[in-house]
């Protein structure tokens, strides 16, 4: 169960197994500071919701200029909102997830100039660009995924820092080994 640890079993058995249950928890999601400058008005993407599906952004000579998050709630209903910007997309339905963002930062004008977002199965087109001297930084954590609960940072202009929420993947057992 995706968002949930095993803590336990129960069953019932006479010379063989009969029926092997678990006991749960959920995973509470870590948040992950937003990286770049502080500059501009804090922003929250808000909610709780089960996958990230589409990220739409849109870039200048100056930076990241707009970036808004498509998801899916925990029934599995999309909540999109009204963009008509260049996006990626993100096959939720097929157990695609976000792994991690990197991102390059300017000290100088504290402002992020490019993303590029890294799912399990692909990393996508860099959004923007950098120069040589850019910060690069990265958001996410081995064994990790970035989950939809929501994203987070600065911004006033352009996009001045990200963050993410993020949670243990889970791990399948296989019974024939």
């Amino acid at each position: 169960m995706d968002g949930k640890n095993i803590i336990g079993f129960h069953g019932s058995a006479d010379a063989n197994l009969r029926v092997l249950g678990a006991y749960f928890t959920s995973i509470t999601p870590a948040r992950m500071e937003a990286k770049g400058d502080k500059g501009g008005r804090e922003w929250d993407d808000g909610g709780v919701y089960e996958a990230v599906t589409k990220i739409h952004g849109r870039s200048d000579h100056n930076g990241i200029k707009d970036i808004t998050f498509d998801y899916v709630d925990k029934d599995r209903i999309p909540k999109m909102k009204p963009m008509v910007l260049p996006r990626f997309e993100i096959n939720h339905l097929d157990k695609e997830y976000l792994l991690s963002i990197d991102g390059y930062y300017d000290e100088t004008s504290g402002v992020i100039q490019a993303l590029q977002f890294n799912t399990n199965m692909k990393p996508w087109a860099l959004m923007g660009y950098y120069e040589d001297d850019a910060v690069k930084f990265t958001i996410g954590c081995n064994g990790n995924k970035i989950i939809g609960f929501h994203f987070h940072g600065y911004a006033e202009k352009n996009l001045n820092s990200l963050g993410a929420y993020f949670t243990i993947l889970p791990r399948y057992l296989n019974w024939n080994t």
